[in-house]
């Protein structure tokens, strides 16, 4: 007899949706997409897959690029200006761009001091880039930085069967640098600015699955939250410039 977890798995996720749905978001990303890409006349998404952000936009250009050797290249034609099917390390840009877009993906790149290099190249003089990730020091980053990534995606298809596939089976994640104190020293380094930061406190529903860890993990960010320490916030988000 096979022991089916997944009804009571979603009653504790439901229980958790209700105690998120009383907290407050500090935050929109999407409507801070919104807004930056207004006005602008070409953009590169960085680890798109073939869902980009920007839908029903017209821009001169409209690039993505993200290393998924899965992807069929042939349904991005009617999407993307250019697609690049390569490791962002690997990108060689033809194009300088008003804004460019990551939507988590800094914490997927090995060094993101080599990506901040290949971002400024590709970026123009007045753009902007957006990134939004989730910070290194954050429980449920520190696990996932512990447990091995198998294990670790197979721990979030059972305790997590509510997530869609590409949830839970992403990219291994090395969160170098991804908290605002490594980046702002990072930026100093790069002649880069940062031009706004914002900070969540929320990523407890990582910890749905197991009611009384969630609760913990809810107390825990209500209190970082409350004494405003970014460096310890669940995700980040960021609008880079060139420093003049």
């Amino acid at each position: 007899m096979t022991l089916n977890l997944k009804p009571l798995l979603q009653l504790f996720k439901t229980f958790a949706d209700f105690v998120n749905s009383y907290r407050k978001d500090t935050y929109s990303w999407k409507g801070t997409v919104k807004q930056e890409s207004t006005g602008v006349d070409s953009v590169l998404e960085v680890g798109c897959n073939i869902r980009p952000l920007l839908v029903n936009h017209s821009y001169s250009i409209h690039d993505g690029l993200d290393p998924d050797p899965t992807i069929n290249q042939d349904d991005t034609r009617p999407i993307f200006t250019n697609f690049f099917n390569i490791k962002l390390e690997e990108f060689i840009p033809i194009y300088q761009y008003d804004l460019i877009i990551l939507d988590m993906v800094f914490e997927h790149l090995e060094d993101n001091s080599v990506t901040i290099d290949i971002l400024k190249k590709s970026l123009k003089e007045n753009g902007k880039i957006l990134i939004h990730a989730p910070s290194n020091l954050h429980p449920f980053s520190v696990l996932n930085q512990l447990i091995p990534y198998k294990l670790k995606t197979t721990l979030l298809k059972i305790f997590r069967p509510w997530s869609h596939p590409g949830d839970i089976t992403g990219w291994k994640s090395y969160y170098n640098k991804c908290n605002i104190i490594s980046i702002e020293k990072l930026m100093k380094t790069k002649n880069m600015k940062i031009e706004k930061a914002c900070f969540r406190y929320n990523g407890s529903d990582y910890f749905a699955f197991f009611p009384p860890f969630f609760l913990l993990v809810v107390l825990y960010e209500e209190i970082i939250s409350f004494l405003k320490i970014s460096f310890l916030s669940s995700h980040f988000m960021l609008i880079l410039k060139h420093e003049k």
